[in-house]
């Protein structure tokens, strides 16, 4: 084997490497890509779900308010009701 014959075997191989080198870099990089873009994904999942539940606590709140709010109302509905018989029975009697 001459040198001639020794560099054409050398730069087929070393192009044969590279060929290969960039077939697993075809690959892997879509892997990488995808594995990126789901820790990002579950990033943003794990960001809606304390936002969700910031959330569910501050609605759980106000419907106590409302539900307490509501309570005054019938209270106060209830005595305004009583007022108003007074003042008719008062105003009966003059």
């Amino acid at each position: 084997m001459n040198s001639s014959e020794f560099l054409g075997m050398l730069i087929a191989a070393l192009v044969t490497v590279g060929g290969f080198a960039a077939l697993l870099f075809k690959c892997f990089k879509p892997i990488s890509d995808l594995n990126m873009n789901i820790v990002r994904l579950t990033d943003a999942i794990d960001q809606l779900n304390q936002n969700y539940e910031k959330h569910e606590r501050r609605l759980n709140s106000h419907s106590h308010e409302i539900d307490e709010m509501s309570r005054l109302l019938s209270k106060h509905s209830q005595e305004l009701g009583r007022h108003d018989e007074r003042i008719k029975a008062l105003e009966g009697r003059e």
